[in-house]
């Protein structure tokens, strides 16, 4: 019986996650699986004390890739410390 119920429950397991896995796949089938590489947040530091976060997200019902970015820029000689934002919208076929 306890057998019984873990198969059950890693069956349960294994198929929520090849659903999820056809879900995303489905969703940015309109950019390719190349694109999904890039779907994710990052985070960047430099030596300097400097650094950033930069993501890529899905939008508008997958029609759309969001790219967004913030980097923290320090002191440098004469310069003040500064801070930059930026925002890039990727369509398939652009």
């Amino acid at each position: 019986m306890k057998t019984d119920r873990m198969v059950t429950l890693i069956l349960g397991l294994v198929v929520s996650l090849t659903v999820q896995s056809a879900r995303a796949a489905g969703s940015m089938a309109k950019f390719g699986m190349k694109w999904n590489a890039l779907i994710g947040e990052w985070k960047g530091e430099s030596a300097s004390g400097g650094g950033g976060t930069c993501g890529f997200h899905p939008d508008l019902s997958d029609q759309i890739i969001v790219r967004t970015n913030h980097a923290a820029l320090q002191t440098a000689g004469d310069k003040p410390a500064s801070s930059h934002d930026d925002l890039m919208v990727i369509c398939p076929g652009a």
